[in-house]
């Protein structure tokens, strides 16, 4: 089990994060920083991810993306949450 398999499964939270196309960087920083559950991209090329995150990065997150970074339910598919 890597870290962030460890720490995803003591205390950590699901969110999405919508991102554009031009976002490496902050797509780097995720995959770095939480696990990713799944990733749909638009054909605008904006990219929404399905992450859990350990309780000690959320803070860094809203610092990073703002209101791009909300939580969601547990197991819930970004096609879901989509429909709402």
């Amino acid at each position: 089990m890597d870290l962030v398999e460890e720490e995803a499964a003591t205390g950590a939270s699901e969110f999405e994060v919508r991102l554009e196309a031009a976002a490496g960087a902050d797509l780097a920083w995720l995959y770095r920083s939480a696990e990713v559950l799944e990733r749909v991209s638009a054909a605008d090329g904006s990219i929404r991810l399905r992450v859990r995150m350990p309780a000690e990065r959320v803070p860094l997150a809203e610092a990073r993306f703002g209101q791009r970074f909300r939580p969601t339910a547990a197991g819930k598919p970004l096609a879901d949450a989509a429909a709402e």
